[in-house]
C-alpha cells in the first residue's frame, strides 16, 4: 500500500517543503482511523496497513513531537481494538510455541 512512499527519493523534504512531514502524518492518522473500522474478515490486511503506516511515520524527519505522541496514542488504541484471533491461530503444534509469552 505505502510501497511507493517508501521508494521516494531521499530529497523528499527539499522537493515538497518542510510541511511534508505534517501532511504525511495527517494522512497516517486518517489511515489509522480506517484500520480501526476494518471488517474482522479483513483483519490481517488491517494489521499490515497499520504496520506500514507506523513504519512510514517513524521514518519521517522533522516531525512535531506532539503530533507523533498523538499518533502513537491513536496506534495503541487501534492495536487494542483490532481482534488478534488469526494471529493466535497456528497450524504448528503448540510445543513449537512453548517459549512464546502472551
Amino acid at each position: 500500500m505505502l510501497d511507493d512512499i517508501f521508494l521516494s527519493p531521499k530529497n523528499l523534504y527539499e522537493v515538497h517543503g518542510p510541511g511534508i512531514s505534517a501532511k504525511a502524518l495527517e494522512i497516517a492518522n486518517a489511515l489509522v482511523d480506517v484500520v480501526n473500522h476494518y471488517d474482522q474478515n479483513m483483519e490481517l490486511e488491517a494489521w499490515n496497513v497499520l504496520r506500514d503506516v507506523v513504519k512510514f511515520v517513524f521514518s519521517l524527519k522533522y516531525c512535531d513531537p506532539n503530533m507523533i505522541q498523538k499518533f502513537t496514542t491513536k496506534c495503541q488504541s487501534a492495536l487494542i481494538t483490532l481482534p488478534i484471533t488469526r494471529l493466535l491461530q497456528s497450524s504448528v503444534s503448540s510445543k513449537d510455541h512453548a517459549d512464546i509469552v502472551l
